[in-house]
């Protein structure tokens, strides 16, 4: 939510100056000023679909979290309520993780068997809902130590972890 706040005060800010700076140029000037501007704001607007396209813009986890730790009433909640709630969108969390990686083993072409991982759980921590160890089992399929490769490529630049965190086995 963060960063689309950010990317639309970037437009704004950018629409604005280049209103102004369309005032002070001359009027022979102004056809070749929009069309500039056009396309620096077309770049402006395509960059972080062409990121999302990639895959270089993050993973899905990111936003789950940050509607853990800010969007979500559940974590007012006093009670027994809170526990309860907060045990459901843990679950749903792990879901989504465990997912996201078999979705990325997927496109190396391998198959998992069994995935591990500890998630850091607590709140007032700023690394809530990171990933402190991930494990993967995989079956073992011929020549597949490229594939094990990139997937644990994928893994690290995705899911924000260094490699030592990272155990890929094969069966």
């Amino acid at each position: 939510m963060e960063q689309l706040l950010q990317w639309v005060k970037k437009l704004a800010v950018f629409m604005i100056l280049s209103s102004y700076m369309e005032h002070l140029l001359p009027a022979g000037y102004r056809r070749y000023f929009h069309m500039c501007t056009g396309l620096i704001l077309i770049l402006m607007i395509g960059t972080p679909l062409f990121r999302f396209v990639n895959g270089s813009m993050g993973s899905d986890f990111i936003y789950l979290v940050e509607d853990l730790k800010t969007g979500s009433s559940v974590y007012q909640f006093e009670g027994d309520s809170a526990g309860v709630f907060q045990e459901y969108y843990l679950t749903q969390y792990r879901e989504a993780v465990e997912n996201q990686i078999r979705q990325l083993a997927n496109t190396c072409g391998l198959s998992v068997k069994d995935i591990d991982f500890d998630i850091n759980e607590d709140m007032e921590s700023d690394t809530f809902g990171r990933l402190l160890r991930l494990s993967i089992t995989v079956q073992n399929k011929e020549d597949a130590s490229g594939a094990v490769t990139e997937l644990r490529k994928n893994l690290t630049s995705q899911l924000g972890l260094s490699g030592s965190e990272v155990r890929i086995e094969m069966e």
